[in-house]
Formats: structure tokens, C-alpha cells, sequence
């Protein structure tokens, strides 16, 4: 397990932090919503979670890491720019933040999507691609490190879910080693950054590897 404290912004359910609480010795999830907070007592096990606007009452501690997921893309212009200031904020020297893109544009899903919205002519589901991502970043002060494509198993619904189970990491495993497959058609992205003229981060491999309980892990 490691040592590095990390912090998880906008943790809604929990669903991803309990995991993260699995590797990370201190895990603080933070979210505006009670609610939300409530669904994730019930979810985590060990991560201390607490009720706090960031944009508004900034953390006093300093994470190594500071991880948003599922929020980049939901969020909104001035959002963003409050939030990833915030996140800034809350980071170490040399610390690096995880901001994760859960419908990437340039992705099958994503085009998909493109082409509903403009069929329909409004918004019906968002998508962000990666330059977006990164002109966000770089007004916020961030370099991306690397970006790490995942989710190339296609959405066939709950009623195959056994089905999914099986095969989600046999087939995303296989994506990220076939070097043939364009990176960019992956329905996820994680950007990994530091603060602008801090020490980059350095990934192990590039590659994920299965972890003991099953998880897809890459090692920093």
C-alpha cells in the first residue's frame, strides 16, 4: 500500500475512491452533495470523506495526489477553471493530478454522440476530447505527463453484465498491448499532469498489468 496521501475531488458514490482506498494509506474524498456522501459511507471502507466546496473553502493539507473523475466532463467552463484552480491548490510539490475524461470525442461512442446532438440539434450527451483537456490545463498552470487511453469494450447493456464481467479486462488488456489499434478511439482518457516546471511523472510502463484482485493497474 502506498503512502502517499491522496485526495479524490467530486467522489459522488464513492464507487472509484473504494478502490483507491485499497492502495493509498490516507484516501480523503471530498463532494459538495451530501447525498452523494451518504452513498459513499456506505461504499468506503476507510477513506475519510467530507463535505466541502474547494472553489469556495480550500484545503489546508497538501496531497501527492489529488485525482477528479467523472467530473471534468459534466462540469461547466467556469466550473472547470475554479475547480482545476482549486486543485492546484491542494497539490505538493511535485504532486500530480489524475482528471479523467469518461466520453472522449474522437472515440466511436463519442462520434456517436457528436452526430445525436447535432441530429437533434441540442446537447444530449457531452463529450471532450483530449486538446480541449489540454488548453484547459495549460490556462491552469498543468503539463500533461502522459495520457493513459482505456474503455475500448463496447456499452451492451446491464442485461449482459455476466457477460461484461468476463471479458472487460481480457479485451482491455489486449487493447492496451496491440499497438496496431489507434490509441485515440478509446472511450476514456486519464490525463496524468504536474504543475508547469515541476518534476514530471514518470510511469513504470506504460502498459497496465493485472493486480492481484483483478484490477488494471499502472505503476508510477
Amino acid at each position: 500500500m502506498h503512502t502517499t496521501p491522496v485526495v479524490w475531488i467530486s467522489l459522488r458514490t464513492g464507487r472509484i475512491t473504494c478502490v483507491a482506498e485499497q492502495y493509498f494509506e490516507r484516501c480523503l474524498g471530498v463532494d459538495v452533495s451530501e447525498q452523494m456522501l451518504e452513498v459513499a459511507r456506505e461504499n468506503c471502507s476507510r477513506a475519510e470523506l467530507v463535505l466541502q466546496d474547494l472553489t469556495r473553502t480550500p484545503l489546508t493539507t497538501k496531497f501527492d495526489v489529488v485525482t477528479a473523475f467523472r467530473f471534468y466532463l459534466n462540469a461547466e467552463a467556469t466550473l472547470r477553471t475554479e475547480a482545476l484552480a482549486a486543485m492546484a491548490g491542494a497539490l505538493a510539490k511535485d504532486g500530480c493530478l489524475l482528471l479523467n475524461v469518461h466520453v472522449n470525442s474522437a472515440s466511436p461512442l463519442g462520434l456517436a454522440y457528436r452526430l445525436r446532438n447535432r441530429l437533434r440539434r441540442r446537447v444530449v450527451a457531452k463529450t471532450v476530447g483530449l486538446e480541449e483537456v489540454r488548453s484547459s490545463l495549460d490556462a491552469a498552470g498543468f503539463d500533461i505527463s502522459h495520457v493513459l487511453w482505456y474503455g475500448c469494450y463496447p456499452r451492451i447493456g446491464w442485461k449482459l453484465q455476466r457477460t461484461t464481467e468476463r471479458l472487460l479486462a481480457p479485451t482491455e488488456l489486449y487493447f492496451q498491448r496491440a499497438s496496431w489499434i489507434p490509441r485515440h478511439l478509446a472511450q476514456c482518457f486519464i490525463a496524468v499532469c504536474t504543475r508547469r516546471g515541476e518534476r514530471p511523472v514518470t510511469l513504470v510502463d506504460p502498459r497496465p498489468r493485472r493486480s492481484a484482485n483483478g484490477d488494471l493497474v499502472w505503476e508510477c
